[in-house]
């Protein structure tokens, strides 16, 4: 640039760069009594720095523009920088190179007219073109030593691994965050002992096929968990992707992810999933126990009816037998009755034993209004004890929902028991009605309701009844709803308490239908 100037007879000279057809500053020389002084902007901005109009003039018109003296041309004694500095002699010279603009070359003398002589306007176009390159050179250069200062700043990480691996299975190269994850040292890299095939575990290399046919198809591979051998034989979990340098996919760089702590905690949370299930299935036997615990002294005075039943009848059996002559016809009536109630007893304890069974929980198509009837057999003597009357009101014909019948009976048991209990808490002089509902709502959901008329609900949208150890009751454990409402959501369902208006309580459950 300064022999640019200094040729030409210049007094100031601008180099502007085109990038991506946008122009910048990249040089400017300025001759005066106080010597040369050359300078590179950061910036690059140039619209202060030359008459804006008589560039874009030449750039337009794509031709040298050589003014004898602007300060008195009428295209540009008008154009702000010309009039502040009182330009004279300008020459404007577009560097074109396979028909794209590369630069351009302006030059100004503030003192005389007619300095730029035409005659060396191909010497001038050839410095310029020749001091355009050197900066473009110095640019790319510059950007090549950024991106590579980045890339080794990126493989220097240690967070993740960074491997150059060949084709043919050999790890040209890694970075310490991949040697720490899989214990080999710098040594073995450069030693070659690295083959990433030799260090995928044998149920691995089939799917390794695989991945080099998606690097060669598509010249990267997706993000995928697989594992590699440690150095000491242990196994490693890796999430890896990796792209190749370029056509020729044989070389590339692939970046790896260790996945052990997450893989650990993954193990830590699934034996805790599991204990957490165990703890609950012996909370929810343990639940059943208390209620039947509750039940036993109904279900003695269920089961007392039916054995005085056997007494009577077998000893009318036996009277009728004894007369003379014996009354065989009133003996066959007494032993059905023996017969009749000897099953009721029976189906009394098989389903006792059934509820206090401790089974897993098996999906399967249950028939909720059998489910209900079942279970209504266990507490209607004590609600008739209590003059409490049963109102049933149930879907006509079978209504299968998608449960297990044992825990679905002991959600209905503990809502049934507990609207037993608050109706015989309250006070009397309040009618008492234990109805109870089943049916499909408007998504085809089997619902069940089970209304009181005893004292309402504890707060005013009765959230609190589900949570664990919340209880109203004098000597309860407050886990009854819980776990109804755990048994419920287990199964794909909702459960919620509501207000039964004019008085006491609605709960409601929804399952899945089958």
């Amino acid at each position: 640039m300064q022999t640019l100037a200094q040729h030409a007879g210049a007094a100031r000279a601008v180099l502007l760069l085109s990038r991506d057809d946008t122009l910048s500053l990249a040089a400017e020389v300025t001759i005066d009594g106080e010597g040369t002084r050359v300078s590179l902007p950061d910036d690059g901005k140039w619209s202060a720095a030359v008459p804006e109009g008589l560039i874009r003039f030449a750039l337009r018109t794509g031709e040298t523009v050589l003014v004898d003296d602007a300060a008195a041309d009428s295209r540009f004694q008008h154009d702000p920088h010309v009039a502040l500095h009182r330009v004279r002699s300008v020459l404007c010279l577009p560097v074109v190179a396979h028909a794209r603009l590369k630069a351009a070359l302006y030059l100004e003398n503030n003192l005389m007219a007619r300095v730029f002589a035409q005659a060396r306007l191909d010497l001038l176009e050839l410095l310029a073109t020749l001091a355009a390159l050197s900066l473009e050179n110095a640019r790319l250069y510059a950007d090549l030593q950024n991106r590579e200062y980045r890339l080794r700043r990126l493989f220097e990480v240690d967070v993740i691994g960074i491997v150059l691996w060949d084709l043919d299975g050999r790890l040209l190269d890694a970075n310490q965050a991949f040697l720490n994850m899989v214990g080999y040292s710098r040594e073995d890299v450069e030693n070659g002992a690295m083959n990433w095939f030799e260090m995928t575990p044998p149920e691995w290399r089939d799917q390794v096929v695989l991945e080099m046919d998606e690097i060669r198809r598509t010249g990267a591979l997706r993000p995928i968990e697989k594992e590699y051998f440690r150095k000491d034989g242990t196994r490693l979990p890796v999430l890896m992707g990796a792209t190749a340098f370029d056509e020729s996919v044989q070389q590339g760089i692939a970046i790896v992810l260790d996945l052990s702590q997450q893989k650990q905690a993954e193990a830590r949370a699934l034996a805790i999933e599991r204990r957490n299930r165990m703890l609950h299935a012996e909370l929810a036997h343990t639940n059943r126990l208390v209620t039947m615990g509750h039940l036993s002294a109904w279900i003695a005075h269920d089961v007392k009816q039916p054995l005085a039943g056997l007494v009577t009848s077998a000893n009318a059996g036996l009277r009728w037998l004894a007369a003379n002559p014996p009354n065989i016809e009133a003996t066959v009536r007494a032993l059905e009755r023996v017969m009749r109630d000897s099953a009721r007893a029976t189906d009394i304890l098989d389903r006792t034993r059934a509820l206090m069974r401790k089974a897993p929980a098996r999906v399967e198509a249950v028939d909720i209004n059998a489910v209900i009837d079942q279970t209504l057999s266990l507490v209607a003597a004590e609600a008739d004890s209590k003059g409490i009357g049963i109102v049933l009101a149930l879907h006509p014909g079978p209504l299968f929902a998608a449960a297990e019948r044992t825990q679905l009976q002991q959600v209905v048991l503990n809502l049934l028991i507990n609207a037993v209990e608050a109706m015989d808490a309250d006070a009397a002089g309040h009618p008492r009605e234990l109805r109870v509902v089943s049916g499909l709502d408007p998504m085809g959901r089997v619902v069940v309701e089970i209304r009181d008329t005893g004292p309402g609900l504890p707060t005013a949208d009765g959230k609190d009844c589900f949570e664990a150890f919340f209880t109203t009751k004098p000597r309860g454990l407050g886990v009854g709803l819980a776990i109804c409402r755990s048994i419920v959501e287990a199964f794909g369902g909702q459960i919620c308490a509501l207000p039964n208006p004019p008085r006491g309580a609605t709960f409601r459950f929804l399952v899945p239908a089958r």
